[in-house]
């Protein structure tokens, strides 16, 4: 049988209008900070060994490792790494702060070699799903954006939306955070991918597939789904980054 009937025999199927992503995999009410920084000039490498004395002393105390990622091109930070908190009230009882007060000389090592940082606190899965993830791939795809007024609920929409077009596409699905706190990002997504060959793989899908996907997916079409996002966005950075070693 041809793909071209089969996808027809899909769209046949499949029930009409937006089909909305099951978010329970890719979204969550978990806290994390989120840090995004560059290193001094000439210290790369230093912070990467230093960081990770850093990691080792959080998790000796109990607390969950972080989990991080460095920039291969796209967004002007050169580390991105993702602080399990759980909730505010917990991250902050008296015990939990006692113990993280003991990695303050380690701190003063650590915040000496970054040049520039920003934090986010947002809500996404908890680490007992993500972390799996991250550990298994080499290679993430980060789209970080800035919702224009009124448009942040809707962004999410979309951001579901795509997720069901990859999924019908057999492709990995994104990972949604949600702004809590901290920069003006509303929200941002997250791909985990074996490596850059994995990512670059949806260039080998066809247009009819894409455009049975797209509309699976609820956006009429696949040529709809970039100006459907650029609708709801002020401002949008694209990252890809790579598994630190």
């Amino acid at each position: 049988m041809k793909l071209s009937k089969l996808i027809w025999i899909v769209l046949l199927i499949i029930p009409a209008g937006p089909v909305r992503a099951q978010t329970t995999e890719v979204e969550g009410d978990y806290l994390y900070r989120v840090q995004m920084l560059r290193a001094n000039p000439g210290e790369f490498r230093a912070f990467i060994e230093q960081a990770k004395i850093h990691f080792d002393r959080i998790a000796f105390l109990g607390e969950e490792r972080p989990m991080w990622m460095r920039h291969s091109q796209g967004d002007k930070w050169d580390f991105l790494i993702l602080y399990p908190m759980g909730e505010w009230s917990e991250y902050h009882s008296s015990d939990r702060t006692q113990l993280r007060s003991t990695l303050v000389s380690d701190d003063s090592s650590f915040a000496a070699r970054i040049a520039w940082t920003e934090d986010l606190f947002v809500r996404g899965v908890g680490p007992d799903v993500l972390r799996p993830q991250m550990d298994e791939a080499g290679f993430y795809h980060i789209e970080m954006f800035n919702a224009l007024p009124g448009k942040a609920e809707e962004l999410l929409t979309q951001r579901r939306m795509e997720n069901e077009f990859l999924q019908a596409l057999n492709r990995p699905v994104n990972f949604i955070f949600v702004r809590e706190a901290g920069s003006s990002v509303d929200s941002f997504t997250l791909g985990c991918y074996r490596d850059l060959k994995h990512f670059a793989e949806s260039g080998d899908l066809s247009p009819d597939a894409e455009e049975a996907a797209a509309r699976y997916a609820g956006f009429g079409s696949v040529s709809n789904i970039s100006p459907y996002l650029r609708s709801l966005i002020a401002e949008h950075h694209d990252t890809l980054a790579v598994a630190i070693q």
